[in-house]
């Protein structure tokens, strides 16, 4: 599991900054599931959607500048994007990438109908439906730790439970997994809200 911890280390090192109210990203839950002798997961279907995407360094900076955080909206239409949440991290060719979802009840599926970053850096694209597990948790959002233990943890109870026939899914390969942010800096750290995701693939 030290590959999963690395990726983490990158993703906690994030600064998310947002607070309640805003619209979520869409799924439908499949069901939780709870292995013998593991912590319980829910399987969510993500809707496709529009993402804004950064990889590299202050991410979240040129995102909240493309949709219009703080100022005037740096893209093609200088139109303001209401923020999202979760606020979605992962790893791509062993750089940390940053992912805002635009509104889904705005621009749908369709990338085309977003405008375009000003700064290239910026990407906008189609993100597909995704089969998730997904496990929640509350605290720091920079303990590495306890991200590490969560998505540790969810991906043990993956392995077992795939053993179950009456299961439909198995761990997608290579696999994928995602972190989401969902607590603005003015929720204590207590109550900070934060989930793991791995990618999963119907069983052959």
């Amino acid at each position: 599991m030290n590959a999963l911890n690395a990726i983490l280390f990158g993703l906690v090192a994030l600064s998310v900054h947002f607070t309640k109210g805003y619209e979520s990203r869409q799924y439908t839950s499949l069901g939780t599931f709870t292995p013998p002798g593991r912590d319980a997961f829910e399987v969510r279907s993500y809707a496709p959607t529009v993402v804004a995407e950064k990889c590299g360094r202050r991410s979240f900076m040129y995102l909240a500048e493309y949709i219009g955080v703080t100022g005037a909206a740096e893209n093609s239409r200088g139109e303001k994007i209401a923020m999202t949440v979760p606020v979605i991290n992962y790893s791509k060719n062993k750089q940390m990438c940053m992912q805002f979802v635009l509104p889904q009840s705005v621009y749908g599926s369709d990338a085309s109908s977003a405008p375009a970053p000003i700064d290239k850096k910026v990407k906008v694209v189609a993100k597909p439906q995704m089969t998730m597990a997904y496990v929640t948790f509350t605290g720091g959002k920079r303990n590495h730790r306890v991200y590490s233990w969560v998505l540790t943890g969810l991906y043990k109870s993956l392995k077992e439970m795939v053993k179950s026939e009456s299961f439909e899914w198995e761990i997608e390969k290579p696999m994928y997994m995602e972190a989401y942010e969902y607590s603005g800096p003015e929720t204590p750290n207590a109550m900070k809200k934060h989930a793991v995701a791995i990618r999963l693939q119907k069983k052959n």
